[in-house]
């Protein structure tokens, strides 16, 4: 009733609906309600109590709608001109296992041993804030060895949903990975990250506290390894590289974590490295490391950014090199506007990641403007970032990019709520036989 103050009761009828919040069954968030209530005179609102289910399950925040109808007030007709509401159940859990994941990691590289980093990411949909359960000053990364905490997260700290959070040593080289100091650190390191030493993540400021995560190696026991430890490298690598978690695509794509699914350190992780060189007893994948921090784009879902393909599934070059071009339209379906777009390649049948043996080698590359019909979709760039990061020439073909490898879309970008770009996507390949595999994620902010 904007614009007037009721002189008399307005009575009306109230709803629950379920929405991401539930009403009924087990899990339960809230308890349905529905009645009549008034908003008294000379008033312009009124409580409607919703009693909430209250648990200890680490879930997103979630929603639930109150309608409003049949208003009736001898004062007048009355309008009820927005009548359904969203109500938002907050999650105020502590942040559990598999929520905060080590998503890539590595203890040396072109700058030496002290060019080294580590990355967490949030898994969820919502931004977690960090708080230590164990009433010390934040969250904290420490090394296998026991006596390094190599950096601390301080408490306050609000990591973005499907978002990072990013802390390197003295001699990182990746700073400018996709523009100009785009992927600084936020903290630094405390203390040096041996090579074949595992990590751990820890909800507060001691390995005593609750484990989070832990990415680790044969030689480690736990908390620093979950499962099958990684294999031991036996020295540092001096190329561009990282050991980087894998992605599981299709209807629940995320992350790759060993507790829900059982598999392990091993099974999660993949080492990259520019050169598809051989570590130890390890073949490296195709690819290089892509650090991000907090300020950095954060992955949207396919329901966030939709996919559709107006002019057709794509093009084929015979070469040499062969090529495919998919021409591709993403539509914002966000209440948010994006000034920066990338798709980081999260899987990929590549050099060193073929199971079959005879799967195409993928390269994704950049591109350039693709014109079909009225529609243009503009070229993609291969991010590089110095020094010694640029993809050389493996096994004597195509020096382009691999697993974990980003390309971004050019700037100036404005892309509102509703609209769409049109985009190249472009990857060349080597060989033939059994179909090929590559699933990107768009990140955007």
């Amino acid at each position: 009733m904007p614009g007037t103050v009721p002189t008399a009761d307005v009575y009306f009828d109230y709803a629950t609906s379920d929405g991401t919040a539930i009403s009924t069954g087990p899990a339960a968030d809230f308890v349905a309600a529905s009645g009549t209530t008034f908003i008294p005179a000379n008033s312009l609102s009124t409580p409607v109590s919703i009693t909430i289910t209250g648990d200890d399950v680490p879930e997103d925040h979630e929603t639930f709608a109150v309608t409003l109808s049949n208003q009736v007030c001898t004062c007048g007709l009355v309008t009820i001109l927005d009548p359904i509401g969203i109500g938002t159940i907050w999650n105020d859990d502590a942040i559990q296992p598999g929520q905060l994941l080590i998503s890539e990691f590595r203890s040396n590289g072109p700058g030496g041993g002290l060019d080294e980093f580590i990355e967490i990411a949030n898994t969820t949909s919502n931004p977690l804030t960090v708080g230590a359960t164990d009433l010390s000053a934040g969250f904290s990364v420490w090394a296998s060895n026991g006596s390094n905490k190599l950096f601390r997260i301080p408490n306050g700290t609000t990591i973005p949903a499907k978002g990072h959070y990013l802390a390197a040593n003295s001699a990182y080289s990746l700073a400018n990975y996709g523009g100009t100091l785009a992927a600084q650190q936020d903290r630094a390191f405390l203390a040096d990250l041996l090579p074949d030493t595992g990590i751990a993540l820890f909800e507060g400021d001691s390995p005593s506290a609750t484990k989070l995560d832990a990415a680790g190696f044969t030689s480690d026991v736990a908390p620093y390894v979950e499962g099958t430890g990684l294999t031991l490298i036996g020295g540092p690598i001096a190329t561009q590289h990282s050991w980087v978690r894998r992605y599981t695509y299709g209807l629940n794509a995320g992350l790759q974590d060993e507790v829900p699914q059982g598999d392990g350190n091993l099974d999660d992780f993949a080492l990259i490295a520019v050169d598809a060189g051989l570590y130890g007893s390890t073949n490296a994948v195709l690819g290089g490391p892509s650090p991000e921090n907090l300020n950095a784009e954060t992955e949207l879902n396919n329901l966030q950014l939709t996919m559709s393909s107006p002019d057709g599934s794509g093009l084929f070059t015979p070469g040499p090199p062969k090529t495919l071009e998919f021409p591709r339209r993403f539509t914002n379906n966000t209440l948010a506007t994006f000034t920066f777009l990338r798709f980081k390649v999260s899987t990929l049948t590549t050099v060193n990641n073929n199971a079959s043996g005879a799967q195409a080698d993928l390269r994704p590359t950049s591109s350039v403007n693709l014109a079909i019909g009225p529609n243009t979709y503009k070229g993609l760039t291969l991010e590089d970032a110095a020094p010694g990061f640029t993809y050389p020439l493996v096994l004597g073909i195509l020096p382009n990019g691999g697993l974990n490898s980003s390309l971004r879309y050019p700037l100036p970008l404005s892309l509102t709520p509703g609209s769409s770009v049109d985009v190249n996507l472009k990857v060349e390949y080597t060989s033939s036989g059994k179909p090929a595999f590559y699933w990107l994620v768009p990140e955007a902010k």
